[in-house]
């Protein structure tokens, strides 16, 4: 039997102050990305209700993996602008939001996962790895990647950065443009300065600063219980992996 299996994203949920959230958590996107997302789904799903469209609707967290371009490329290429413009060290802040993440090589394996299980028609399903990672971890790794030494500059303070965040979303998002054609440029000088295949494709958008705002951590136990086994179940061994 065939089956049509629809990708959106974890973008079409609200951010909730009931964690983890499932499939059934409400859907309020914060920005175009996710809107658009949530309208590709509610098609999808109507033509389930209406033509019998043997539909599956994955939602995958914020996916990395090999060759990974947008936010992994901004995690593994960002490490190596920063050391290139000469920093050996760097302060971070302890603390910030959790986010869930998953493995390029997961988003795939669900997929095909749940082609083969007709209790999985019609319904929508959560991807992500069991360990939600917090964001001054993820950009220690980033930098520790390429040798640089990270050091703590106090605790991260949730209400400052959450005005800051808000006060950046005001801003036009044609702001991004401008932001990624500088981030291109400096990134395109290093690529021919190390001589590397140009897979990556660093780049900001408005709804990434969104994950950092508040903790986005994604229940992955409905496509757990029909007996999905995760590949890369730890984020950072997955990022370690992935690095290699």
């Amino acid at each position: 039997m065939s089956r049509f299996v629809h990708f959106s994203t974890i973008a079409v949920y609200a951010h909730s102050q009931s964690l983890p959230i499932d499939e059934e958590s409400p859907k309020r996107p914060h920005d175009t990305y996710g809107m658009t997302k949530l309208w590709g789904e509610k098609v999808a799903f109507n033509f389930y209700e209406k033509h019998n469209l043997p539909l599956i609707c994955l939602r995958p967290a914020v996916a990395y993996g090999p060759r990974g371009k947008y936010v992994p490329g901004m995690i593994f290429a960002g490490g190596l602008i920063v050391r290139n413009r000469g920093f050996k060290s760097f302060r971070l802040f302890e603390g910030g939001s959790h986010t869930s993440w998953v493995h390029s090589e997961d988003v795939a394996g669900a997929a095909v996962f749940l082609l083969e299980k007709d209790e999985a028609i019609g319904k929508a399903f959560n991807i992500s790895d069991d360990t939600p990672a917090c964001a001054s971890d993820v950009l220690k790794k980033m930098l520790e990647l390429y040798g640089i030494k990270v050091t703590a500059k106090g605790k991260y303070h949730r209400n400052i950065a959450d005005r800051l965040i808000k006060l950046f979303a005001r801003t036009p998002e044609s702001l991004d443009v401008f932001l990624n054609k500088r981030i291109q440029k400096v990134w395109d000088r290093i690529v021919i300065k190390y001589d590397l295949e140009p897979a990556l494709q660093p780049s900001f958008t408005h709804h990434l600063m969104l994950f950092f705002s508040n903790d986005f951590v994604i229940s992955n136990k409905r496509i757990k219980d029909l007996g999905y086994e995760l590949r890369h179940p730890d984020f950072f061994k997955g990022f370690d992996k992935t690095a290699e």
